[in-house]
């Protein structure tokens, strides 16, 4: 729009009051155009103003992109450098390798020269004499010797090894695999002379197998050729299909359960010796697992005989020379047989008391359970039997007592638990302070050994408990066993002493310390338990009433088995639940009391995130964006946040179903998947989701609906790649309306956000 002129330049006002005056209508037009003319630079301003703000802020983040492409860049060079280095001292290390490799190939050669002269045989030759004439005649002409011909060709080529036996063929057996790897390693290396092709050696494996290994090394197998590249490949198969992937620590539950019973130490050992190098026990723990796992006599012998060292081959040895005295000494005649009365009722013999007569009467209390898990007990009425005859004898009712079978507990029934209890003095079995020998088949059975694992941060300690329901006390740890495995000990606030089932004080001291651990039994896991320290006979650790009864398991006698099923433990994670490959190593599974998330799990997910994605961070930050819920707005939360350089950005209100791609366009086709993979299970009537599975099921959904189309199609839909605002301002209906209610105006935002 052009600067208006004026229709006259007066000099003075009073020319100035007469151009008015004369020229009214031009003046008029003069004012109205210059005041458009201010109102239209004035909106010109504006815009340039609005224009130089948006140019300062769209610099603003150029500059700080450029300072970003400027550190990525930095990092690039150094990562290249590094990488450079790398490669640099990886070609220098081959080509020392190539020289090495090269001199002892010529050295091979000088060798093999050598050798081959040193095998020609050397005859002497007789050498021409002068001999007269006469006497030449009557002498016989001397044969002469010449060496064969010398090739450069060893003798180990003009004849085949030795043929090893043939292995017998596989025919899927677990347990039967690693002899038959072996034996298949010891033909090839043995006869490799007649096995000189990959083909030679992959036809003779397969033909090897039988039934289900030869049927996972088929689909390889084309017209009688096979298409993997050596036989070693075919063993790989056949260990993914057959082979035991927790060999190591199946190896160590069997040897915790081993006994010697009635075998020999010899066989005994041999076993205990396999299954230790195959479950790689570290050589200072086989001591005392030996020496837990002998019979009763040698531990006996033990006693009176102190081994001259606890070094694990030299302590064998000397159980070893201790079998062989007992069984060269120890032979007597066999005891005349003897014919014994039964009586009509039966007799406890779990503790050493003279003979009673036990009466069963009613029951008026509730005693403690006999042993863990069982639920009928009967109270007794015991008297003793005196050396008269049966029709002499005198039943005279003593004071009724409450026994627990193996453990030795006892109560008077006149009294409750808390009026019985003492609280400075815990009571424990004699079992677990003083180590009272017992039958193998009663430490299998009433005693109830648990092989478990201490876990304390990283470090795990494979060991064993004693389930004792004569123990008061929640669980209670070895003293010297503690201090070699390097646990903590931490000071009581207040000490107590022990006592045993009879009254006494144990010998063993006041408890003054405890240990926190976590306790793995099998696939149960309690993550912190507290563990009073003292010293304990056999087994490092003792198991008390209390723990049995918070945990509750079901004991199963005829099967040797706890089972954690009560309510206290379905709060705990079971590993059972995804054993054997059922989920990617990466994923990990928390247990939400409610089935809702909370804070907890919500920093357990930020560790993980953290784990996975802080060696691929590009920078010096990274940028996490999460919704509003509560879980993400925690001070533990921020402060993880801030402690790792992660950026936490929430989301605006109502928007996640917009801006989260995972919403947008995955959990709608995961639910269809789900769905279809219930109905699948429904129709073979798995009319009940359990947890074992639920997890196969999501698997196999989560396979369906997170594929590579999905997933770009999510974030195309969130409008992040490639970057497209619209994709998401257009589905927002946001309308402001002015104080006065008159009008209605579009947001100045949304306009904002499109043009930038």
């Amino acid at each position: 729009m052009p600067l208006p002129q004026p229709p006259y330049l007066p000099d003075n006002e009073e020319d100035l009051m007469s151009s008015f005056e004369n020229h009214a209508a031009q003046w008029f037009k003069y004012i109205r155009d210059a005041y458009d003319f201010l109102q239209h630079t004035q909106a010109a301003v504006i815009d340039a103003e609005e224009k130089a703000t948006q140019a300062n802020l769209q610099s603003q983040a150029l500059e700080q992109q450029l300072k970003y492409a400027k550190e990525e860049n930095h990092d690039l060079k150094h990562r290249h450098e590094i990488e450079k280095s790398e490669q640099l001292a990886i070609i220098s290390y081959q080509k020392e390798q190539h020289q090495e490799m090269e001199r002892r190939y010529f050295e091979a050669l000088k060798e093999k020269e050598r050798a081959v002269l040193l095998a020609a045989p050397m005859v002497s030759t007789p050498l021409p004499t002068t001999v007269p004439e006469s006497h030449a005649e009557k002498l016989q002409a001397p044969t002469t010797r010449t060496s064969p011909p010398v090739t450069s060709a060893s003798s180990d080529t003009s004849r085949l090894s030795e043929r090893l036996p043939d292995p017998d063929k596989f025919d899927g057996d677990r347990k039967d695999l690693r002899r038959f790897v072996s034996q298949i390693h010891e033909k090839m290396i043995a006869n490799r002379d007649r096995f000189p092709t990959p083909q030679s050696r992959k036809s003779y494996v397969t033909n090897r197998l039988k039934g289900q290994p030869y049927s996972q090394v088929l689909p390889y197998i084309q017209k009688g050729v096979c298409q993997l590249s050596d036989y070693e490949d075919i063993l790989d198969i056949l260990d993914r299909a057959f082979g035991d992937p927790n060999r190591v620590n199946n190896a160590r539950d069997e040897l915790f359960r081993l006994r010697q019973t009635n075998k020999d130490f010899g066989t005994f050992f041999a076993e205990f010796q396999r299954l230790a190098l195959e479950g790689e026990m570290s050589e200072d723990a086989l001591p005392t697992l030996l020496e837990q796992s002998i019979n009763r006599e040698l531990r006996s012998m033990l006693m009176h005989h102190e081994p001259p060292s606890r070094a694990y081959h030299k302590f064998a040895n000397s159980l070893q020379d201790l079998e062989n005295r007992r069984r060269q000494y120890g032979a007597s005649p066999a005891p005349s047989a003897k014919t014994y009365t039964v009586t009509a009722h039966p007799v406890n013999l779990t503790v050493q008391r003279p003979p009673y007569v036990a009466t069963p009467t009613e029951k008026k209390q509730e005693p403690a359970s006999a042993v863990v898990g069982q639920t009928t007990t009967f109270e007794t009425v015991l008297s003793p039997i005196p050396a008269q005859t049966k029709q002499e004898t005198e039943i005279k009712p003593l004071k009724p007592l409450l026994y627990t079978a193996a453990v030795g507990k006892w109560r008077e029934p006149g009294l409750s638990r808390n009026q019985a209890h003492n609280p400075r003095h815990l009571k424990v079995s004699a079992l677990a302070i003083y180590g009272i020998p017992v039958e193998e088949e009663n430490q299998r059975s009433d005693l109830m050994i648990l092989p478990g694992t201490l876990e304390s941060g990283e470090e795990r300690i494979r060991t064993y408990a004693m389930a004792d329901t004569g123990a008061e006390g929640r669980a209670f740890i070895d003293e010297g066993w503690a201090l070699d495995h390097k646990l903590t000990l931490t000071p009581l606030r207040h000490s107590f002493g022990l006592r045993v089932f009879d009254g006494r004080e144990a010998e063993v001291g006041r408890v003054t310390h405890c240990v926190w651990s976590a306790l793995r039994i099998h696939d149960h896991l309690e993550k912190r338990v507290k563990f009073y320290v003292t010293r304990l006979a056999h087994y490092p650790i003792v198991l008390g009433l209390p723990w049995l009864k918070q945990h509750n398991p079901r004991v199963d006698f005829s099967g040797n088995s706890f089972t954690f099923d009560n309510a206290y433990c379905r709060k705990v994670l079971i590993d059972s639940w995804y054993k054997e490959g059922i989920l990617p190593r990466n994923w990990v599974l928390e247990v939400s009391p409610n089935g809702w998330t909370s804070n907890e799990l919500a920093i357990a997910w930020l560790k993980h995130f953290n784990k996975h994605t802080k060696a691929r961070t590009v920078g010096a930050r990274r940028l996490l964006i999460v919704d509003g819920h509560e879980s993400h707005n925690t001070y533990a939360f921020h402060k993880i946040c801030k402690e790792e350089n992660i950026v936490l950005l929430c989301m605006p209100p109502h928007s996640s179903h917009l801006l989260q791609p995972l919403d947008v366009g995955c959990f709608s086709p995961l639910k269809r998947a789900y769905g279809d993979e219930i109905s699948g299970l429904a129709r073979f009537n798995t009319n009940l989701i359990k947890k074992e599975t639920f997890l196969p099921a999501f698997k196999a959904a989560f396979n369906k609906a997170f594929t590579k189309e999905n997933i770009c199609a999510s974030f195309r839909g969130a409008g992040l790649v490639p970057h497209d605002p619209e994709a998401v301002l257009s589905k927002l209906d946001v309308k402001l309306r002015t104080q006065c209610g008159q009008q209605s105006v579009q947001s100045g935002l949304i306009q904002d956000l499109r043009r930038a």
